[in-house]
């Protein structure tokens, strides 16, 4: 059996990195017909076709080996890289959980990857066989039949690779660049995920839950009413209808779905400075709205309100903050000040020349809280602010050599009145003209 070998051929490389691409095994059956693996008849010789098509021959399995094992070590290589790659890939895609790749793919991958390293190892058991044949270690087995195992061996590492190659070449390739969709919420009450017409729930796979359900462990849905500004016909038309109108189980419980996750995403907004808004968060209410229903700016319930009549896309703040408002009732954390703040806030005003009782009543009005405790601690402060203002003028004043009773007096009440909290408030060309007045 002759043995035709080209040496510069098996290191030349393909487009493809396949070795196994310009690789040919041919057997010389009967008539001159060629195919591939051992066949009757004829020894079965080995040629490898490069470049040049020249080729060398060698007269057995164990010469080839030998003069040729840098060539046979780098086909094995290749095989062990393919291997390694499958490895990466079916590791990728179970990490994916099965979402962007079928099962069928999974398996043929792993049925490949099985192929290979077995064959791997055939090859390289046969390759130290031979060589320890060679040195003496072990009885020459029979030329042919290890020229006819060689052949078949390395035919089906051929094929296999082959089938790698194209399978590759079929596929996609991920360049890192490709836009993978938005990320996904887990649930509807994963706030993590800013809400927006693409992150809503497409369907209920995996969750066998009802919309009562869902509506009883969404309190901020559950105690949500149908208000002045916050119309349920305009939330129906933006998520869908998830009260018992809905004859539809499964759509009535994804509307439930969607419409808790915008809510509790809502809930999860920070206040308008960017800070933590307390127990707000999970309070389980929309806050913002009036007795009568109105919804004011720089609320929860204003956000409501504009995403339920413009979109989710449109209104939902991208900033994951409270809007800005100039509203006074709207408190930092996007709650309503009582209607005896309110008050307080307008006699405040309107008593700004006297400053101990001005600042009193708006420090009460400005409370960030309707507990009458904390109400009346807001008023305290404000009184201190007073007299701490009034000191400050009387160190003012004693600067610029006002050392009487009278202009004391005076230089408290000019500091007291310029810094009063309505002042902090005005414009500063009013300010400049009340100091200038007193």
């Amino acid at each position: 059996m002759i043995m035709r070998v080209n040496p510069g051929g098996m290191m030349n490389q393909a487009p493809d990195g396949m070795l196994a691409s310009r690789f040919n095994l041919k057997q010389e059956g009967k008539n001159g017909e060629a195919g591939f693996g051992p066949a009757s008849g004829k020894a079965t010789p080995l040629q490898y076709g490069g470049n040049t098509g020249a080729t060398s021959e060698k007269s057995s399995a164990s010469s080839l080996i030998a003069d040729y094992k840098t060539l046979l070590d780098s086909l094995i290589k290749q095989g062990q890289e393919e291997l390694k790659k499958l490895k990466d890939e079916l590791a990728q895609q179970q990490s994916q959980g099965g979402a962007a790749n079928s099962p069928a793919t999974t398996d043929n991958s792993s049925n490949q990857m099985s192929q290979l390293q077995m064959l791997l190892d055939s090859l390289m058991k046969f390759l130290k066989e031979s060589q320890q044949s060679q040195q003496g270690q072990q009885p020459a087995a029979n030329s042919t039949s290890n020229d006819a195992q060689l052949a078949t061996m390395m035919t089906q590492l051929k094929d296999l690779l082959s089938t790698i190659g194209e399978t590759s070449a079929s596929a996609p390739v991920s360049t890192g660049s490709e836009s993978t969709g938005p990320a996904m919420p887990k649930n509807e009450k994963d706030t993590s995920v800013p809400p927006s017409t693409d992150t809503l729930f497409k369907n209920m796979d995996g969750d066998n839950r009802s919309a009562d359900q869902i509506i009883e462990q969404n309190p901020v849905l559950k105690n949500l009413g149908n208000q002045k500004d916050i119309k349920q016909e305009d939330l129906k038309k933006q998520f869908g209808d998830w009260t018992a109108n809905n004859p539809d189980e499964q759509s009535r419980a994804l509307a439930a779905k969607n419409m808790s996750y915008f809510l509790n995403s809502v809930k999860a907004l920070k206040n308008r400075e960017n800070g933590d808004r307390g127990d707000v968060h999970t309070n389980g209410k929309i806050e913002g709205l009036t007795k009568s229903g109105e919804a004011r700016h720089g609320s929860e319930a204003a956000i409501v309100k504009d995403v339920a009549e413009q979109g989710l896309d449109k209104m939902f703040p991208k900033d994951g903050k409270l809007t800005q408002t100039n509203d006074e009732m709207v408190n930092l954390n996007g709650t309503t000040k009582s209607g005896f703040q309110g008050i307080c806030l307008k006699v405040g005003r309107a008593l700004a020349f006297i400053p101990g009782l001005s600042n009193f009543l708006t420090g009460m009005g400005r409370s960030e809280s309707t507990n009458p405790w904390e109400v009346l601690k807001g008023g305290v402060v404000g009184a201190a602010k007073t007299a701490f203002d009034a000191l400050k003028g009387v160190v003012e004043g004693l600067g610029k050599g006002r050392l009487n009773p009278i202009q004391m007096l005076l230089s408290a009440y000019k500091g007291a009145v310029s810094n009063t909290y309505v002042m902090q408030d005005t414009k500063s060309d009013v300010k400049d003209k009340v100091k200038e007045s007193v």
